[in-house]
């Protein structure tokens, strides 16, 4: 069985935060990216519209 498999990193607009979103065949996950000390990754000024 061959699987679509799809992994981005999707920034929410109004905290900067940054998730990874990955998604395969009928499930999916969503999680926060963190640093090394464990605090979120959050993208300043990052989202243009």
């Amino acid at each position: 069985m061959n699987l679509f498999t799809e992994t981005m990193v999707i920034v929410d607009k109004l905290t900067g935060v940054n998730y990874l979103y990955v998604h395969r065949g009928y499930g999916g996950g969503l999680t926060p990216l963190i640093d090394a000390d464990g605090k979120p990754i959050v993208t300043k000024d990052g989202y243009k519209k």
